[in-house]
């Protein structure tokens, strides 16, 4: 298969973000009020452009990142800042940059998923983790589908994954693959937080251990 690449608008953050992941922005510098404006529809659409977030650290750029698509506006301040609601769409393997604009522009090929089967055992695995975890942290998630295609992005962003986890997650090809390092993760992660809820609710009640 032949490679496809595209140049898209890239803003640096020491965020990473996944597929189908919100992400509300802040947009308070003058060149990212330009992409935005950029990326705003063309008379007779609806959709905006997307534009690629690649994290960075100490002015270094990690070459897979994600593209988000802005979904709404959610508030215009008098000096021109922005909040905006994005979400996270497609994961890109950043070839080169171009400084061409007030803000960074990137050549970049889109990362294609393999073709598997998917691995049941494995979902179910990571499914019975996350509702433990869900337990222990005393939320109810009635917005996961179960079935999603992608159901390690769905589930690793509502946990809030660390950001060394999620960049691995992000740079891994292939879902069972993706389902296996979540399930390593979250198996390593429930009892930690459970331990951590118990030793709260002991210090709470009178400080003593038993």
């Amino acid at each position: 298969m032949p490679t496809v690449t595209q140049t898209i608008p890239i803003f640096p953050l020491n965020v990473v973000v996944l597929p189908g992941e919100p992400v509300p922005l802040h947009i308070f510098e003058e060149r990212y009020k330009q992409l935005i404006a950029d990326c705003a529809p063309l008379e007779g659409e609806r959709q905006y452009q997307p534009f690629g977030i690649s994290f960075s650290k100490k002015n270094l750029l990690n070459n897979i990142g994600c593209t988000v698509l802005v979904d709404e506006i959610l508030h215009k301040y008098p000096e021109g800042e922005l909040d905006i609601m994005t979400y996270g769409q497609k994961r890109y393997r950043l070839l080169e940059t171009v400084q061409e604009q007030p803000y960074l522009t990137g050549l970049v090929e889109w990362l294609v998923e393999p073709e598997e089967e998917p691995d049941q055992e494995g979902r179910a695995a990571v499914l019975a983790l996350y509702e433990q975890f869900l337990e222990i942290v005393e939320v109810h998630d009635s917005t996961l589908d179960a079935r999603a295609s992608q159901l390690s992005y769905e589930i690793a962003y509502r946990i809030n994954l660390e950001k060394a986890p999620k960049l691995e997650l992000l740079e891994t090809i292939g879902e069972n693959a993706r389902l296996k390092l979540l399930q390593n993760y979250l198996e390593q992660a429930v009892p930690e937080i459970e331990q951590a809820k118990e030793f709260r609710r002991i210090v709470r009640s009178n400080g003593y251990f038993a």
